[in-house]
């Protein structure tokens, strides 16, 4: 079954998934290729945003909102963005432009109606508050990276089906080993390398293919944009599983600690964290369901 689901698992093939996915549109793609550019016109930011009807209405309402924390209302694009900051912005845009490829159930990952949506948001979310409260630099890019993190999961489930797929759950929980692991043992590669087909085809920046391929790196490896996509998706792992056993707070999880310590973050300030994680994510629930 390994050597099948290997050769099954071909660039065509997950090449041809990716073609599948939702179309980014124009203002959600030159926005995340703007994360990138160190020399970044904010002009041309307010002018991407004030051309799309959609995304202006979403922004405005998000930098109006109760969360962004301003006594007074906005109705520009120009203060909107001023009061989100650019990597905010994009990963608005780019959380409204992938909801639909992201709104998916793969079992095989534990992963039922809306949860790789509500998951990816979630990570999302934990990046945005790492960049507020991590000592060291965390890249603007890394909240909209943390959103798309789980795509290569979509593009492996389309390609091989469930039957495939289920071996990797199988021989994660008999053998004890994570599920990269096991998708590596069965398909060569894991969901974050499988990624890259749709960041590829998205025409995102190549920080984001280098990201999408080492978030799930060891400590100390992958650059600093992989680093904060992986510790986010720990934060959100964390909060994900306190929300099912409704027992033990996220806030004790060893691998939590380990990871927010990694970032320099201050033992004192872990609950606060993974506080503001979960306060910020039920804002953005709530903003999407109005």
């Amino acid at each position: 079954m390994s050597a099948s689901s290997t050769a099954l698992l071909t660039h065509d093939r997950l090449a041809e998934a990716s073609d599948r996915l939702t179309p980014l549109p124009a203002a959600a793609n030159r926005l995340t290729t703007m994360l990138g550019d160190d020399d970044i016109d904010f002009r041309t930011i307010v002018d991407v945003v004030t051309y799309d009807p959609v995304l202006t209405a979403v922004l405005l309402r998000q930098a109006n909102s109760a969360h962004a924390g301003f006594v007074r209302p906005t109705s520009t694009v120009n203060e909107a963005v001023v009061r989100l900051g650019l990597g905010a912005v994009a990963s608005i845009a780019m959380r409204t432009a992938v909801a639909q490829s992201l709104q998916r159930s793969l079992p095989v990952y534990g992963l039922e109606g809306r949860d790789v949506l509500g998951h990816s948001i979630k990570t999302a979310v934990a990046a945005d508050v790492l960049r507020a409260r991590c000592p060291a630099r965390v890249p603007a890019a890394a909240p909209t990276v943390a959103l798309l993190h789980d795509v290569g999961k979509i593009l492996i489930s389309d390609v091989l089906g469930s039957r495939a797929t289920e071996l990797v759950s199988d021989i994660s929980e008999v053998e004890g080993v994570s599920l990269v692991e096991a998708e590596l043992g069965v398909f060569g590669l894991h969901h974050g390398q499988a990624g890259v087909y749709a960041i590829r085809r998205w025409e995102l920046p190549l920080s984001f293919v280098e990201a999408m391929a080492s978030h799930h790196c060891p400590p100390g490896e992958g650059g600093a944009l992989a680093t904060a996509v992986r510790v986010a998706d720990e934060i959100a792992h964390a909060i994900d599983h306190t929300d099912d056993d409704d027992s033990t707070g996220a806030s004790v999880h060893p691998r939590v600690t380990a990871a927010l310590n990694e970032l320099g973050i201050d033992e004192q300030l872990h609950e606060q964290v993974l506080a503001d994680v979960e306060k910020r994510y039920e804002w953005v629930q709530a903003m999407m369901a109005g």
